[in-house]
């Protein structure tokens, strides 16, 4: 859905753009020279006629309906988790079982660090994803297929993490901080 979003709003924007570069194009050049003449394109004049304002209005309508499917895109496209996983806590039979996220975030840290030999550095935050947790990990790594290490990351992790608390990462973003070009750390 992420990669629809962004060709939708990318595919709007450059329209959005080709149409206000024209209409800018129009305006300059009509207060340049008062002696050129550039009448608006026909359909312009179709929607815009006085004796049919509902035109008017059915094309504004339009234009805030794509306007407001834009900004569900765009929000779906920029979604961040609100806040990371501060305590987890697991009702059982005899009571409550708490553990606090960070000894769970540096144990997946240190999981996903044993499932990928590239990755050199990692961070990893839960985030609440409904029945699953998501996560978040910020990796410093030397160039890879981020393509196959995603998938396997993930599976690797949420194993690790039913492990440990019975419950299964459902969505895992990986986030490259920075590429490890050389042995001596550099970047």
């Amino acid at each position: 859905m992420t990669r629809l979003a962004r060709f939708v709003l990318v595919a709007v924007g450059v329209a959005a753009l080709v149409v206000a570069a024209g209409a800018a194009t129009r305006l300059i050049v009509l207060a340049a020279d008062p002696g050129v003449v550039w009448p608006l394109p026909e359909w312009w004049a179709w929607v815009v006629e006085s004796d049919h304002p509902v035109r008017a209005g059915v094309a504004a309508a339009c234009c805030g309906a794509v306007a407001a499917v834009c900004l569900v895109l765009a929000g779906l496209v920029m979604r961040r988790p609100e806040g990371s996983v501060r305590r987890l806590d697991f009702p059982g039979d005899g009571g409550t079982t708490s553990i606090e996220a960070g000894p769970l975030d540096r144990y997946l840290a240190r999981a996903l660090l044993r499932h990928a030999p590239e990755v050199e550095e990692a961070k990893v935050s839960l985030y609440e994803g409904g029945e699953r947790y998501d996560a978040l990990a910020v990796v410093a790594t030397r160039p890879c297929d981020l393509a196959q290490l995603h998938p396997r990351l993930l599976q690797a992790m949420s194993e690790d993490l039913r492990l440990a608390t019975g419950s299964e990462i459902g969505r895992l973003e990986i986030e490259v901080d920075r590429f490890i070009l050389d042995d001596k750390g550099g970047t």
